[in-house]
């Protein structure tokens, strides 16, 4: 079984890392990275060994050589536009590895490895784990990269536990922290500068059910790649409960947001913008669609997304079972073992004012001690 190992269009570092996890349990696979538009994902590119990682020639693929296609960080076949002669061919095994939610144009897989872990990477480590893998200091600390840009060093709300044992994992395997921050160091030039800049005078505030939603637009004369990292430093330096970051470049506009709240979810408004993500971090370039009219669509889908905060009628059952003020404790037992309560509201005599409240452990206990036949206001 050959099998060609990729990612999204446009990787990261959660992407490139996932994929080099991957080749672990593939036999003698091909890499096919598509390719970057952030500087220092680029430049680790640029420094690994090709023909150690068995990385293939864009440019140069057999694609009747493979029987085997394996995604890794998504399912969605827009972003998958580099393997298209391969999705298209028949008879061929899919098997994808990814922790984004399911969007409309998903992709069908011979194998579905679906996780909600903040990287994907995580997920394949742990696999890794269980294999019982052993990796050099090198693929530990590129394994690593992964995993602590997805998770924002693990300040991201999507962070979970997987995470942190992944992360303890690769330490054990040698990662050097230092070569990570080495490798995720940027350095900002005069043009990431001055959108930055326009970003922070553009930003206008919303508020959305007490949840401060932060729009923010910069005007670029050319394409400028890493604008997603430029949506990243706004957040790490005015602490945004909730960013959408707009680079309107040339004729066309990206789209990066964040959140830091689980009730804003920005991966379902991305979504409709022709992109996707998660629900804390997502990104779109829609097309034929004006600035004023994304950011229309952003606060309307904001507004659709905010509930009212939950009540206790919410989860209340009504009319409330409890017992009277001279009942027995026996009866009180069996009431709320009846009704699997945890505590019951105990009524004045003949009426419907709450005098107290007693818990089923308590009259458990009193049972169970012979007391079966006292009074509950005596508890």
């Amino acid at each position: 079984m050959s099998a060609l190992i990729t990612c999204h269009a446009n990787a990261d570092a959660d992407s490139l890392s996932a994929m080099l996890a991957a080749r672990r349990f593939y036999d003698s696979p091909t890499l096919l990275f598509p390719g970057t538009q952030e500087a220092n994902i680029a430049r680790v590119y640029e420094k690994l060994d090709k023909k150690l990682y068995n990385f293939a020639d864009p440019q140069n693929i057999d694609w009747n050589a493979y029987d085997t296609l394996v995604i890794v960080d998504t399912r969605q076949k827009g972003r998958l536009k580099h393997v298209r002669p391969l999705l298209e061919k028949e008879g061929v095994r899919t098997e994808i590895w990814d922790h984004h939610p399911p969007a409309p144009d998903d992709i069908p897989a011979s194998m579905l490895f679906d996780f909600r872990t903040g990287a994907v990477t995580s997920a394949l480590c742990l696999a890794l784990k269980e294999k019982k893998a052993k990796l050099t200091p090198e693929e530990a600390a590129l394994l690593g990269l992964g995993i602590y840009g997805d998770t924002g060093s693990f300040t991201y709300s999507s962070t979970s536990v997987d995470d942190y044992l992944a992360a303890a994992w690769l330490l054990e395997q040698g990662m050097d922290v230092n070569a990570i921050n080495e490798m995720a160091s940027r350095e900002l030039d005069s043009a990431q500068i001055h959108a930055l800049n326009s970003l922070l005078e553009s930003a206008q505030t919303y508020t959305f059910n007490n949840i401060k939603v932060v729009i923010a637009e910069a005007a670029i004369d050319h394409y400028l790649g890493d604008f997603a990292y430029l949506a990243h430093k706004l957040m790490e330096m005015e602490k945004f409960p909730v960013l959408f970051a707009l680079g309107l470049m040339g004729d066309r506009i990206q789209i990066v947001a964040r959140s830091r709240v689980d009730a804003i979810n920005v991966g379902e408004i991305c979504k409709e913008l022709g992109g996707g993500g998660h629900a804390y971090a997502a990104s779109a370039a829609p097309r034929s669609m004006m600035a004023a009219e994304a950011r229309d669509l952003i606060l309307r889908r904001l507004a659709e997304q905010q509930k009212p905060e939950e009540t206790a009628r919410d989860y209340m059952s009504s009319p409330a079972i409890g017992v009277e003020t001279d009942a027995t404790m026996r009866e009180a037992d069996e009431i709320m073992l009846h009704f699997g309560l945890k505590a019951a509201p105990v009524f004045k005599k003949g009426t419907r004012e709450c005098a107290g409240l007693l818990d089923a452990q308590t009259a458990a206990r009193a049972v169970a001690h012979g007391l079966s036949e006292e009074k509950v206001d005596e508890y």
